[in-house]
Protein backbone atom coordinates (compact mmCIF):
# COMPACT_ATOMS: atom_id res chain seq x y z
CA UNK A 1 0.00 0.00 0.00
CA UNK A 2 1.21 3.60 -1.34
CA UNK A 3 1.17 6.48 2.10
CA UNK A 4 0.71 9.96 0.54
CA UNK A 5 2.59 11.79 3.59
CA UNK A 6 0.83 14.61 3.98
CA UNK A 7 2.84 17.80 4.86
CA UNK A 8 2.90 20.34 7.35
CA UNK A 9 3.88 24.15 7.74
CA UNK A 10 5.36 24.70 11.13
CA UNK A 11 2.89 26.50 13.50
CA UNK A 12 3.06 30.60 13.49
CA UNK A 13 2.21 33.16 15.81
CA UNK A 14 3.38 31.37 18.65
CA UNK A 15 6.41 32.69 20.97
CA UNK A 16 9.99 31.14 19.53
CA UNK A 17 10.10 29.10 23.22
CA UNK A 18 7.07 27.55 22.81
CA UNK A 19 6.59 27.15 19.24
CA UNK A 20 6.82 23.17 17.89
CA UNK A 21 7.94 21.04 15.12
CA UNK A 22 5.77 19.99 12.27
CA UNK A 23 7.14 17.03 10.51
CA UNK A 24 6.36 13.58 8.23
CA UNK A 25 8.38 10.32 8.07
CA UNK A 26 7.24 6.52 6.97
CA UNK A 27 8.76 3.00 8.38
CA UNK A 28 7.59 -0.50 8.93
CA UNK A 29 5.87 -1.15 12.05
CA UNK A 30 8.69 -3.78 13.19
CA UNK A 31 11.53 -1.18 12.95
CA UNK A 32 9.54 1.67 14.65
CA UNK A 33 8.42 -1.20 17.85
CA UNK A 34 12.45 -2.04 17.84
CA UNK A 35 12.80 1.63 18.16
CA UNK A 36 10.67 2.58 20.26
CA UNK A 37 12.28 -0.88 22.65
CA UNK A 38 15.60 0.11 22.41
CA UNK A 39 14.93 3.20 24.18
CA UNK A 40 12.49 1.50 27.00
CA UNK A 41 13.87 1.79 31.07
CA UNK A 42 14.94 5.46 30.87
CA UNK A 43 11.62 6.53 30.12
CA UNK A 44 10.26 6.05 33.91
CA UNK A 45 8.66 9.23 35.36
CA UNK A 46 4.90 9.60 35.97
CA UNK A 47 5.82 12.61 38.79
CA UNK A 48 8.02 15.04 36.30
CA UNK A 49 5.53 13.58 32.60
CA UNK A 50 8.80 15.23 30.29
CA UNK A 51 10.73 12.08 31.90
CA UNK A 52 7.86 9.91 29.98
CA UNK A 53 8.37 10.65 26.68
CA UNK A 54 10.73 9.96 24.13
CA UNK A 55 11.73 12.79 21.89
CA UNK A 56 11.79 12.08 18.39
CA UNK A 57 14.00 13.83 15.78
CA UNK A 58 13.63 13.90 11.85
CA UNK A 59 16.97 15.19 10.52
CA UNK A 60 16.96 14.07 6.78
CA UNK A 61 15.99 11.00 6.49
CA UNK A 62 17.52 9.73 10.24
CA UNK A 63 15.17 9.17 12.76
CA UNK A 64 16.36 9.53 16.43
CA UNK A 65 14.93 8.18 19.11
CA UNK A 66 16.10 9.46 22.45
CA UNK A 67 14.54 8.83 26.19
CA UNK A 68 16.31 10.09 29.64
CA UNK A 69 15.54 9.75 33.58
CA UNK A 70 18.02 12.32 34.41
CA UNK A 71 20.81 10.43 34.91
CA UNK A 72 21.27 8.06 32.27
CA UNK A 73 20.44 8.87 28.52
CA UNK A 74 19.53 6.07 25.23
CA UNK A 75 19.62 7.26 21.86
CA UNK A 76 18.47 4.71 18.69
CA UNK A 77 18.76 5.65 15.17
CA UNK A 78 16.50 4.24 12.33
CA UNK A 79 16.17 4.93 8.91
CA UNK A 80 12.88 6.57 7.14
CA UNK A 81 11.07 4.75 3.90
CA UNK A 82 9.54 8.47 2.85
CA UNK A 83 10.55 11.51 5.27
CA UNK A 84 9.36 15.76 4.96
CA UNK A 85 10.13 18.01 6.75
CA UNK A 86 12.83 18.14 10.00
CA UNK A 87 12.20 18.62 13.84
CA UNK A 88 11.59 17.24 16.78
CA UNK A 89 8.72 16.41 19.55
CA UNK A 90 8.48 14.90 22.85
CA UNK A 91 5.96 11.77 22.20
CA UNK A 92 4.65 9.91 25.92
CA UNK A 93 6.19 6.42 24.93
CA UNK A 94 4.68 3.49 26.95
CA UNK A 95 1.01 3.92 25.24
CA UNK A 96 2.89 4.33 21.73
CA UNK A 97 4.99 1.44 21.54
CA UNK A 98 1.97 -1.37 23.19
CA UNK A 99 0.01 0.07 19.97
CA UNK A 100 3.11 -0.53 17.74
CA UNK A 101 3.98 -3.81 18.81
CA UNK A 102 0.73 -5.00 18.14
CA UNK A 103 0.72 -3.60 14.21
CA UNK A 104 2.13 -6.74 11.52
CA UNK A 105 6.00 -5.80 11.48
CA UNK A 106 6.01 -5.83 7.97
CA UNK A 107 2.95 -2.70 7.65
CA UNK A 108 4.04 0.71 6.85
CA UNK A 109 2.88 3.46 9.64
CA UNK A 110 2.53 7.04 8.48
CA UNK A 111 3.77 9.07 11.61
CA UNK A 112 2.75 12.76 11.22
CA UNK A 113 4.07 15.26 13.73
CA UNK A 114 1.70 18.51 13.48
CA UNK A 115 2.98 21.39 16.37
CA UNK A 116 4.30 18.53 18.17
CA UNK A 117 1.85 16.17 18.14
CA UNK A 118 1.33 12.91 16.42
CA UNK A 119 -0.58 10.69 14.16
CA UNK A 120 -0.12 7.27 13.45
CA UNK A 121 -1.77 5.73 10.56
CA UNK A 122 -1.76 2.32 9.26
CA UNK A 123 -3.91 1.50 6.67
CA UNK A 124 -7.25 2.36 8.50
CA UNK A 125 -6.00 2.38 11.44
CA UNK A 126 -5.42 6.04 13.29
CA UNK A 127 -4.17 7.26 16.51
CA UNK A 128 -3.49 10.66 17.65
CA UNK A 129 -1.09 11.38 21.08
CA UNK A 130 -0.86 14.63 22.50
CA UNK A 131 2.90 15.50 22.87
CA UNK A 132 4.88 18.12 25.59
CA UNK A 133 7.18 20.90 24.54
CA UNK A 134 10.18 19.13 22.97
CA UNK A 135 12.11 22.48 24.39
CA UNK A 136 11.71 20.88 28.16
CA UNK A 137 13.38 17.97 27.08
CA UNK A 138 16.02 17.03 29.32
CA UNK A 139 19.68 17.48 27.52
CA UNK A 140 21.51 14.54 27.20
CA UNK A 141 25.24 14.19 27.89
CA UNK A 142 27.33 14.39 25.19
CA UNK A 143 31.07 15.20 26.81
CA UNK A 144 33.21 12.14 25.31
CA UNK A 145 35.47 12.58 28.02
CA UNK A 146 39.51 12.01 28.13
CA UNK A 147 40.26 8.43 27.98
CA UNK A 148 38.50 5.82 25.45
CA UNK A 149 39.08 2.85 24.22
CA UNK A 150 37.14 0.49 21.52
CA UNK A 151 35.96 -3.02 22.52
CA UNK A 152 33.79 -5.48 21.02
CA UNK A 153 29.83 -5.68 22.37
CA UNK A 154 30.15 -9.36 23.37
CA UNK A 155 33.50 -8.95 25.32
CA UNK A 156 32.17 -6.14 27.37
CA UNK A 157 29.19 -7.99 28.03
CA UNK A 158 30.51 -10.94 28.83
CA UNK A 159 32.55 -8.93 31.59
CA UNK A 160 29.54 -7.70 33.18
CA UNK A 161 27.92 -11.02 33.67
CA UNK A 162 31.17 -12.30 34.96
CA UNK A 163 31.00 -9.95 37.67
CA UNK A 164 27.31 -8.40 38.17
CA UNK A 165 27.16 -10.83 40.90
CA UNK A 166 29.20 -9.37 42.99
CA UNK A 167 27.83 -5.95 42.73
CA UNK A 168 26.84 -3.55 45.38
CA UNK A 169 23.46 -1.91 44.68
CA UNK A 170 22.86 -0.07 48.10
CA UNK A 171 22.83 3.24 49.40
CA UNK A 172 25.55 3.11 52.38
CA UNK A 173 28.62 2.50 50.68
CA UNK A 174 29.10 4.94 47.56
CA UNK A 175 32.46 3.86 47.03
CA UNK A 176 31.52 0.48 46.22
CA UNK A 177 28.52 0.84 44.57
CA UNK A 178 27.91 -0.66 41.05
CA UNK A 179 31.00 -1.56 38.84
CA UNK A 180 34.34 -0.65 38.70
CA UNK A 181 36.18 0.13 35.18
CA UNK A 182 39.84 0.51 35.83
CA UNK A 183 43.20 0.58 33.57
CA UNK A 184 45.49 -2.14 35.47
CA UNK A 185 47.85 -2.18 32.78
CA UNK A 186 50.03 -3.98 30.13
CA UNK A 187 47.05 -2.95 27.80
CA UNK A 188 44.08 -4.57 29.96
CA UNK A 189 41.19 -2.93 32.02
CA UNK A 190 39.78 -4.35 34.63
CA UNK A 191 36.29 -4.65 35.54
CA UNK A 192 35.28 -5.88 38.92
CA UNK A 193 32.74 -5.09 41.67
CA UNK A 194 32.65 -5.95 45.46
CA UNK A 195 30.37 -5.96 48.45
CA UNK A 196 32.72 -5.40 50.78
CA UNK A 197 32.88 -9.12 51.56
CA UNK A 198 33.10 -10.81 48.21
CA UNK A 199 34.33 -9.83 45.05
CA UNK A 200 35.05 -10.45 41.38
CA UNK A 201 36.95 -9.37 38.37
CA UNK A 202 37.48 -9.83 34.89
CA UNK A 203 39.55 -7.92 32.47
CA UNK A 204 38.86 -7.02 28.88
CA UNK A 205 41.73 -4.85 26.40
CA UNK A 206 42.00 -1.45 26.87
CA UNK A 207 44.25 1.84 27.66
CA UNK A 208 45.96 3.22 30.62
CA UNK A 209 43.91 6.31 31.79
CA UNK A 210 40.41 4.83 32.57
CA UNK A 211 39.07 4.41 36.75
CA UNK A 212 35.31 4.98 36.54
CA UNK A 213 32.11 3.74 38.28
CA UNK A 214 29.29 2.23 36.43
CA UNK A 215 26.17 3.27 38.70
CA UNK A 216 23.59 -0.33 38.93
CA UNK A 217 21.17 1.34 36.69
CA UNK A 218 23.13 2.09 33.81
CA UNK A 219 24.45 -2.16 34.39
CA UNK A 220 20.80 -2.93 33.75
CA UNK A 221 20.49 -0.86 30.79
CA UNK A 222 23.10 -1.79 28.63
CA UNK A 223 22.53 -5.70 29.51
CA UNK A 224 19.31 -4.81 27.84
CA UNK A 225 19.79 -2.35 25.28
CA UNK A 226 23.52 -2.71 24.04
CA UNK A 227 24.30 -4.23 20.78
CA UNK A 228 25.11 -8.24 21.55
CA UNK A 229 28.15 -7.80 18.70
CA UNK A 230 30.21 -5.48 16.53
CA UNK A 231 32.66 -2.69 17.98
CA UNK A 232 31.64 -0.64 20.49
CA UNK A 233 33.62 2.77 22.18
CA UNK A 234 33.45 3.06 25.79
CA UNK A 235 34.37 6.88 27.01
CA UNK A 236 34.74 8.30 30.22
CA UNK A 237 35.35 11.48 31.73
CA UNK A 238 35.40 12.54 35.48
CA UNK A 239 31.31 12.85 35.58
CA UNK A 240 29.22 11.06 33.04
CA UNK A 241 30.49 7.78 30.86
CA UNK A 242 29.00 6.79 27.48
CA UNK A 243 29.36 3.78 24.83
CA UNK A 244 28.78 4.30 21.24
CA UNK A 245 27.79 1.69 18.47
CA UNK A 246 26.39 2.09 15.25
CA UNK A 247 22.93 3.23 15.75
CA UNK A 248 23.38 3.76 19.21
CA UNK A 249 24.74 5.74 21.75
CA UNK A 250 24.28 5.53 25.28
CA UNK A 251 25.09 7.79 28.26
CA UNK A 252 25.22 8.17 31.88
CA UNK A 253 26.34 10.65 34.97
CA UNK A 254 28.44 8.80 37.45
CA UNK A 255 29.05 9.48 41.37
CA UNK A 256 31.49 12.02 42.54
CA UNK A 257 33.58 9.01 44.95
CA UNK A 258 36.19 7.10 42.98
CA UNK A 259 36.00 3.19 43.39
CA UNK A 260 37.46 1.95 46.39
CA UNK A 261 40.47 0.21 46.54
CA UNK A 262 38.80 -3.07 46.22
CA UNK A 263 41.68 -4.90 44.63
CA UNK A 264 43.53 -6.51 47.49
CA UNK A 265 40.19 -7.98 48.22
CA UNK A 266 40.07 -9.85 45.15
CA UNK A 267 43.64 -11.52 46.08
CA UNK A 268 44.53 -15.21 47.27
CA UNK A 269 45.69 -15.68 50.56
CA UNK A 270 49.14 -16.76 51.30
CA UNK A 271 48.41 -20.06 53.64
CA UNK A 272 45.24 -20.96 51.01
CA UNK A 273 45.22 -24.57 49.85
CA UNK A 274 45.12 -25.07 45.91
CA UNK A 275 43.18 -26.89 44.54
CA UNK A 276 42.78 -27.33 39.89
CA UNK A 277 39.61 -28.79 39.39
CA UNK A 278 37.54 -29.12 35.74
CA UNK A 279 34.86 -26.20 35.61
CA UNK A 280 32.26 -28.14 34.29
CA UNK A 281 32.71 -30.81 37.66
CA UNK A 282 32.47 -28.05 40.24
CA UNK A 283 29.27 -26.26 38.02
CA UNK A 284 27.86 -29.27 38.27
CA UNK A 285 27.97 -30.45 41.80
CA UNK A 286 26.55 -27.15 42.63
CA UNK A 287 23.67 -27.10 40.66
CA UNK A 288 22.59 -30.13 42.08
CA UNK A 289 23.34 -29.47 45.54
CA UNK A 290 21.33 -26.07 45.08
CA UNK A 291 18.28 -28.43 44.15
CA UNK A 292 17.44 -29.24 47.53
CA UNK A 293 19.29 -26.72 49.32
CA UNK A 294 18.61 -23.69 47.39
CA UNK A 295 21.46 -21.36 46.36
CA UNK A 296 21.53 -19.41 49.02
CA UNK A 297 21.77 -21.75 51.54
CA UNK A 298 25.28 -22.25 53.50
CA UNK A 299 27.47 -24.43 52.41
CA UNK A 300 30.76 -26.33 53.40
CA UNK A 301 34.02 -26.74 50.91
CA UNK A 302 36.63 -29.26 52.06
CA UNK A 303 39.59 -29.96 50.06
CA UNK A 304 41.70 -32.96 51.28
CA UNK A 305 42.73 -36.23 49.66
CA UNK A 306 42.30 -35.43 46.31
CA UNK A 307 38.81 -34.47 46.53
CA UNK A 308 36.69 -31.70 46.99
CA UNK A 309 33.45 -32.14 49.12
CA UNK A 310 30.61 -30.02 49.05
CA UNK A 311 27.89 -30.37 51.26
CA UNK A 312 25.01 -28.37 53.47
CA UNK A 313 25.73 -26.59 56.16
CA UNK A 314 23.84 -28.56 58.75
CA UNK A 315 24.72 -31.91 57.58
CA UNK A 316 28.88 -30.86 57.86
CA UNK A 317 28.04 -29.45 60.97
CA UNK A 318 26.46 -32.77 62.36
CA UNK A 319 23.34 -30.66 63.16
CA UNK A 320 19.96 -33.17 62.72
CA UNK A 321 18.80 -33.00 59.64
CA UNK A 322 15.24 -32.56 59.01
CA UNK A 323 14.90 -31.47 55.34
CA UNK A 324 16.44 -32.09 52.29
CA UNK A 325 20.62 -32.47 52.01
CA UNK A 326 23.38 -32.17 49.57
CA UNK A 327 26.48 -33.75 49.38
CA UNK A 328 29.00 -34.06 46.65
CA UNK A 329 32.39 -35.59 45.96
CA UNK A 330 34.70 -34.17 43.32
CA UNK A 331 38.10 -35.90 42.16
CA UNK A 332 40.60 -32.72 42.23
CA UNK A 333 44.36 -32.24 42.07
CA UNK A 334 45.06 -30.82 45.99
CA UNK A 335 47.75 -30.82 48.66
CA UNK A 336 46.57 -30.08 51.87
CA UNK A 337 43.76 -29.72 53.69
CA UNK A 338 41.41 -26.80 54.06
CA UNK A 339 37.56 -25.56 54.99
CA UNK A 340 35.41 -22.94 54.09
CA UNK A 341 31.83 -21.62 54.37
CA UNK A 342 30.20 -20.04 51.01
CA UNK A 343 26.52 -20.09 49.29
CA UNK A 344 25.98 -22.30 46.18
CA UNK A 345 25.17 -18.91 44.05
CA UNK A 346 28.27 -17.00 45.33
CA UNK A 347 30.49 -19.52 43.35
CA UNK A 348 27.76 -20.25 40.68
CA UNK A 349 27.16 -16.51 39.34
CA UNK A 350 30.37 -16.18 37.52
CA UNK A 351 31.41 -19.66 37.11
CA UNK A 352 28.72 -19.87 34.66
CA UNK A 353 29.83 -16.81 32.81
CA UNK A 354 33.47 -17.87 32.37
CA UNK A 355 34.49 -20.06 29.20
CA UNK A 356 37.34 -21.31 31.24
CA UNK A 357 37.82 -25.21 31.39
CA UNK A 358 39.38 -25.20 34.55
CA UNK A 359 40.10 -22.95 37.74
CA UNK A 360 42.30 -22.68 40.05
CA UNK A 361 40.88 -22.58 43.65
CA UNK A 362 42.38 -21.15 46.94
CA UNK A 363 40.55 -22.67 49.82
CA UNK A 364 41.03 -20.72 53.04
CA UNK A 365 38.98 -20.79 56.04
CA UNK A 366 38.09 -17.20 55.74
CA UNK A 367 37.43 -16.83 51.29
CA UNK A 368 37.67 -19.08 48.63
CA UNK A 369 39.71 -17.28 45.79
CA UNK A 370 38.99 -18.17 42.19
CA UNK A 371 41.00 -17.93 39.29
CA UNK A 372 39.81 -19.01 35.84
CA UNK A 373 42.07 -20.29 33.70
CA UNK A 374 41.28 -17.28 30.99
CA UNK A 375 42.14 -14.54 33.60
CA UNK A 376 38.94 -13.93 35.85
CA UNK A 377 39.62 -13.48 39.61
CA UNK A 378 36.47 -14.13 41.76
CA UNK A 379 36.93 -14.50 45.37
CA UNK A 380 33.87 -15.57 48.05
CA UNK A 381 34.16 -15.80 51.38
CA UNK A 382 32.24 -14.71 55.10
CA UNK A 383 34.95 -13.31 57.42
CA UNK A 384 37.09 -11.31 54.53
CA UNK A 385 37.66 -7.92 55.74
CA UNK A 386 37.72 -5.14 53.16
CA UNK A 387 41.20 -3.61 52.20
CA UNK A 388 40.12 0.33 53.88
CA UNK A 389 37.75 -0.29 56.36
CA UNK A 390 37.23 3.54 55.85
CA UNK A 391 36.10 3.78 52.54
CA UNK A 392 32.76 1.58 53.46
Amino acid sequence: MTHIVAKYEAAVGKPPAQSRDSFTFEMTAGDLAASLKGVSGSAVSRVTPIYSTALIELSGDEIYFTTTDGVMSIVRKAHALVAEGAGKAAIPTETLAKIVARIPPAAVVVVMIYDGDMTLVCGDSSYAFAGLFAGDFPPVAQERGTSSFEVDASELLRAIARVKSSMYTGDSRQAIVGLCVRSSGDGLVGVGATDGSTGSRTHISGPAGIDVSVPPAAVDALISHLPKKGPVVFHASEHSIGIEAAGFRFSSLVGGSRFAPYEPLIAPKDDAVIVHVAKADIVTALERVAIVTGEGVGLVVTAEDGRLTIESEIRALGAAATGSIGHEVIPCHVTGRAIAGVTASFLLRPLRATNAEEVEMHVHRDAIYVRASDGDDIVMGRRVVFANKDDL
